[in-house]
């Protein structure tokens, strides 16, 4: 996005061992802003999502 910000994007699966033939839309969808500071990266916006479809 810039120098001093980006966009993190994450999909993570989660399932027991008999669960994904089930539930195969079972994703927890992360986003973070991300914002440097001090010449660190902090998060300035955290979102998760959970669809039940």
């Amino acid at each position: 996005m810039s120098d001093d910000r980006s966009v993190v994007r994450d999909l993570v699966l989660r399932w027991a061992a008999a669960e994904p033939a089930e539930h195969p839309g079972h994703r927890l969808r992360i986003t973070l802003g991300l914002r440097r500071d001090g010449g660190r990266w902090r998060v300035a916006h955290e979102h998760h999502s959970f669809p039940l479809r």
